[in-house]
């Protein structure tokens, strides 16, 4: 099936989970898609394939222990494999490390890391390992026409939420650079298509949360600093 949204009928494709796993009716906890991914006139989905057609796979979100599961069928055992879960670490909960700062399970004493240019926003909170509150800017933003402001390359991250954002399909990533400079709201930007060198411009408004420093790969926007 596909996640993401109808855009003819106004409907979302979302997999919602049991509130028990003897109670049929809608938990908590849903999969689905915020912005772009595959995107035309009707809808904006996501979905995805095995490489072997005869391959049959399925995904649970379970209530009971806030997870997303998937599984393969396996033939010769006729039972369903886990081939993958999530979260897998405490860096995959949502939000944890608040804005402008990323999570990384590398870091032996604080998974919340403050990005370059900002400051953790309670330093007595954050050094008792409560993030929640995030980082601000060392210095404000100067947002007038002869802006000293500039972008800052990241590699290796996760994309922030993509609740506030804005996509443009037919502009390259300098054109992209300048509408984001212009506009003082826009934190970063970044090719919304990875594919063959990259195309599209994505840009995020707003505070930059819930992001995640991956062990291998990984892509980030450039955000504004």
């Amino acid at each position: 099936m596909k996640l993401g949204r109808d855009l003819r009928k106004g409907l979302d494709w979302r997999i919602t989970c049991w509130k028990s796993p003897n109670d049929p009716s809608p938990g908590d906890f849903s999969l689905g898609l915020v912005d772009f991914f595959v995107t035309n006139k009707d809808e904006i989905s996501y979905s995805y394939n095995t490489k072997v057609d005869s391959i049959i796979g399925r995904c649970v979100i379970s209530q009971t222990s806030q997870s997303l599961t998937s599984y393969l069928w396996d033939d010769n055992l006729q039972n369903w494999i886990v081939s993958g879960s999530t979260p897998g670490d405490v860096c995959d909960k949502y939000d944890l490390c608040g804005a402008y700062a990323y999570c990384s399970v590398a870091e032996s004493k604080h998974v919340c890391q403050c990005f370059k240019g900002f400051c953790p926003k309670s330093p007595e909170e954050w050094n008792s390992n409560n993030s929640s509150q995030g980082c601000i800017r060392d210095d404000p933003l100067s947002c007038n026409i002869t802006s000293t402001d500039v972008f800052v390359k990241y590699t290796g991250l996760k994309v922030p939420d993509t609740q506030h954002t804005k996509l443009h399909e037919n502009i390259n990533l300098d054109e992209c650079r300048n509408l984001c400079l212009k506009n003082c709201s826009c934190m970063a930007y970044a090719n919304s298509d990875i594919r063959g060198g990259g195309s599209g411009c994505a840009m995020w408004f707003g505070d930059l949360i819930d992001i995640k420093l991956f062990q291998n790969g990984g892509i980030m926007p450039i955000g504004r600093n």
